[in-house]
C-alpha cells in the first residue's frame, strides 16, 4: 500500500495504490515479522543498532556477479572506448544512453522528437541506443580526474606511451585552464563558469594522488602539485564554521548558494593531498570542516546535496564523511574520529536493502535474476537504486579492521555483489533489443513504482533504464585499485 500519494517520478505524486492477494476457502497464509528493542547507541542513531540485527535474519547469500579481474579488465575497456576528439582536443568522454532518456527528463531537440514512452513500450523498435563522443567533467558522474588516472597508471603498467602522453596532454591543458584565484572549470575542453565543491573536491584529490604516481615513477610534474595546492588553497581560504565550503561558486569566487554536505569532497581532497605534500594546513582546514558537517548535520543522521542533481536528503555525501573519519584517526589517534566514520557509515548504509524484494516475472529484475541485496537508493528524491555504493566498500572493509565489527565487511559484501550485476562483459551486452559494449552498466535500478522512464508507474517497479553512465566503472576501479581482488571477501 502507498497512501494516500504514491511517488512515482521526480517530485511527482500520483494517486495511491493498494495490492491485496486472494487468499482461498480453507487457504492459509504464514507471515514473519521481526521486533527490535533497544537503546541507540547514538543519539539519533538507532538504526545503527537495528543493523546487525536485521543483517543476520534476513537472507541474502550472493556472490559477485563477475570476477575482478575481469571486472577491471571491461571496465578500463569502457574507459579506453570513450576516447574522442571534440572541439579540436583529444578527450575521454562519452553520453551512452537511449531515447527513454532525454523523454523522461524532458528534454528536446534530438532524433527523440516526437517519439513518447507509450510509443516505445508498444513498439520497442523506436528506440535506439545512442553513444556521443562529448568532454569531460572533473568529477559527479563525469570523473574525469579519476578517467585520467586510471588511464594513466593502465598505460605506465602495459608501458602503452601514446596513452600516457595522450593523458598527461589533457592534464596540461587542463592546469592551464586554472584561474589565479585557484578555481578551474569542471569542463575539459569547454570551460563553464559554475563550478561544484563536490567535482572540485574530487579533482583536487585525483590530482594529488597523479602527481604522487608520476612521482613513484620517477617522473616530476610540480605544475600537477601546483595546480592541487591552488585549489585547495581557495577552500582554506574561503571555509567558515558555518557553511564549510558552501554548495555552488562562479570561477571569479564568488559563493552562488551556500548548505548541504556536497563540501564534504572538499575535506576528503584537502586529506589527499596533505598525504602527498605533508601541509599541516590542509590537515587543519580538514579536520575543521568534518566537525562542522558532523555538528550541523551528520549527529542527526542526515547528509544532502551531494547528489547535485537533486535537492534531499541523500547517499552520497556521506562517503566521503567516511573516508575522511578514518584518515583523521589514523593521524590523529583520536578515537571519536573513528566512531564519526562509523556514525557516517551507518548514515550511508540506510540507504542499502538488507533484503531482496520480490518482483514479477514479467520484469527486467526477474528475466535479468537481479537481486536487491545490497542496492543503495540514491536520495528521497530519486527512488532508484544505483551502483554508486561501489566506492564506498574499500573504507567499509578498513572500518572492520579497525573495530572488528563484522556488520562493515557483511556491507561490503553485499554491496560489491550487488553492484557487479548486469555488468557487460568482454562481448557486451544484448539487452531492451540494443547492444551494450563491453563494460556497460546501467545507472537506474527502478526498485518501486518511480520511475522517469516508463509511461506507467505500476510498470516501472523491477524496471532498468538505458542510460550507461562512465563512473559506475570508475567506481569499480577506484574499489579494485585500493583493496585488490573482491573474490573471497
Amino acid at each position: 500500500m502507498e497512501a494516500p500519494l504514491s511517488y512515482t517520478g521526480k517530485n511527482r505524486m500520483t494517486e495511491g495504490f493498494r495490492e491485496y492477494f486472494d487468499l482461498p476457502s480453507g487457504g492459509s497464509v504464514e507471515l514473519s515479522c521481526f521486533l527490535y528493542s533497544g537503546r541507540p547507541r547514538w543519539e539519533c542513531y538507532g538504526f545503527a543498532s537495528v543493523l546487525p540485527v536485521a543483517l543476520s535474519v534476513l537472507h541474502h547469500e550472493h556472490l559477485p556477479a563477475m570476477a575482478t579481474a575481469d571486472v577491471r579488465e571491461v571496465c578500463l575497456h569502457y574507459l579506453q572506448s570513450a576516447r574522442n576528439e571534440t572541439m579540436g582536443a583529444v578527450s575521454f568522454g562519452a553520453e551512452c544512453r537511449d531515447y527513454t532518456h532525454p523523454i523522461g527528463n524532458d528534454q528536446r531537440g534530438g532524433p527523440w522528437e516526437g517519439i513518447t514512452l507509450e510509443a516505445i513500450e508498444a513498439n520497442p523498435s523506436l528506440n535506439h541506443m545512442m553513444y556521443k563522443p562529448c568532454g569531460m567533467g572533473m568529477g559527479f558522474s563525469s570523473q574525469g580526474m579519476m578517467i585520467l588516472r586510471m588511464l594513466l597508471r593502465d598505460a605506465l603498467d602495459e608501458g602503452n606511451e601514446e596513452q600516457a602522453d595522450e593523458v598527461l596532454q589533457i592534464l596540461e591543458n587542463w592546469v592551464r585552464m586554472q584561474r589565479p584565484n585557484g578555481l578551474v572549470s569542471l569542463w575539459y575542453p569547454k570551460e563553464r563558469e559554475e563550478a561544484d565543491p563536490s567535482s572540485l573536491g574530487w579533482g583536487m584529490g585525483e590530482m594529488a594522488k597523479i602527481y604522487a604516481l608520476l612521482s613513484e615513477r620517477g617522473m616530476e610534474c610540480p605544475d600537477f602539485l601546483t595546480f592541487t595546492r591552488k585549489l585547495a588553497d581557495f577552500f582554506v581560504e574561503h571555509f567558515s564554521e558555518e557553511d564549510p565550503f558552501g554548495r555552488l561558486w562562479t570561477l571569479d569566487g564568488e559563493k552562488k548558494a551556500s548548505g548541504g554536505c556536497n563540501g564534504s569532497f572538499v575535506a576528503k581532497g584537502l586529506l589527499e593531498l596533505y598525504e602527498v605534500c605533508g601541509d599541516g594546513r590542509y590537515l587543519t582546514c580538514a579536520r575543521k570542516a568534518y566537525e562542522a558537517y558532523f555538528r550541523r548535520d551528520l549527529r542527526f543522521f542526515r547528509c544532502s546535496a551531494g547528489a547535485i542533481d537533486c535537492d534531499s536528503v541523500d547517499k552520497e555525501s556521506a562517503f566521503p564523511l567516511i573516508y575522511s573519519g578514518l584518515a583523521l584517526w589514523k593521524e590523529l589517534g583520536e578515537r571519536r574520529y573513528l566512531e564519526m566514520a562509523e556514525q557516517a557509515a551507518f548514515y550511508f548504509l540506510s540507504w542499502m536493502f538488507c533484503y531482496d524484494a520480490a518482483y514479477e516475472e514479467t520484469s527486467d529484475f526477474a528475466r535479468m535474476g537481479y537481486f536487491t541485496s545490497g542496492g543503495t537508493v540514491v536520495s528521497a528524491e530519486h527512488q532508484c537504486i544505483d551502483p554508486y555504493a561501489s566506492v564506498a566498500v574499500p573504507d567499509l572493509l578498513d572500518l572492520y579492521a579497525q573495530t572488528g565489527e563484522a556488520v562493515w565487511k557483511q556491507a561490503a559484501h553485499m554491496i560489491w555483489a550487488n553492484t557487479t550485476q548486469c555488468l557487460a562483459g568482454k562481448q557486451g551486452m544484448h539487452f531492451h533489443g540494443m547492444e551494450r559494449p563491453a563494460g556497460a552498466q546501467n545507472e537506474c535500478f527502478a526498485q518501486t513504482v518511480w520511475s522517469k522512464y516508463r509511461s506507467n508507474p505500476r510498470e516501472s517497479r523491477g524496471h532498468m533504464n538505458d542510460f550507461i553512465g562512465i563512473w559506475l566503472c570508475c567506481f569499480k576501479l577506484y574499489t579494485i585499485e585500493r583493496v585488490g581482488t573482491l573474490d573471497e571477501m
